[in-house]
């Protein structure tokens, strides 16, 4: 038996390169050994694409097996941005009531364990929004939602605005202070 690879310069080939080692008959002749080298050649190509093409193919199933593992929202953080409002506690009384609707009377899980303190008639300082602990209303806010000034400047600021729930809240308050008025 003589391997191919001591053949290929008699098939007039520069050196070419695969995994398996073709074995020929010593009474094969030199034409043979090119024939086989090369169909050899092809097929394990023809291999090589076929794993390619099933790596490729599996991509799309890892993306979304992957996307399976991923259970956070982003955080948005603190919001800080200007409203179109009659007044600053008008802004907030909007946010209170679809607040109180979407949030809390709603049942939403996401919400659970948590009550919204409307602090807008207030003679000194800006109206604001709190949202505590359930039933800890004279507690540390988790988070406050704040506005003043002509036009309406709102922000939010406290310990939630660093959770995922911010993401939530910060979008809930800017669709309904541009006209959103549902959950």
């Amino acid at each position: 038996m003589v391997r191919s690879p001591d053949r290929l310069t008699e098939c007039n080939v520069k050196k070419v390169a695969f995994p398996l080692s073709q074995t020929l008959n010593a009474d094969q002749t030199s034409a043979d050994s090119c024939a086989l080298t090369f169909n050899a050649t092809a097929k394990w190509l023809t291999e090589i694409n076929h794993v390619w093409k099933s790596l490729i193919a599996l991509v799309p199933v890892m993306g979304i097996a992957l996307s399976g593992c991923v259970t956070s929202e982003p955080v948005a953080g603190p919001l800080s941005g200007e409203f179109e409002a009659k007044n600053a506690t008008a802004l907030l009384q909007n946010v209170n009531s679809l607040g109180l609707k979407c949030w809390i009377k709603s049942g939403d899980k996401a919400f659970r364990g948590l009550a919204l303190v409307p602090e807008l008639d207030t003679r000194s300082g800006s109206p604001r929004i709190l949202i505590v602990q359930k039933g800890k209303s004279q507690g540390l806010p988790q988070m406050v939602i704040e506005a003043n000034g002509k036009p309406v400047k709102l922000q939010t600021y406290g310990p939630l605005t660093a959770s995922p729930l911010s993401t939530r809240i910060n979008s809930d308050i800017i669709a309904w202070n541009t006209g959103k008025d549902r959950c």
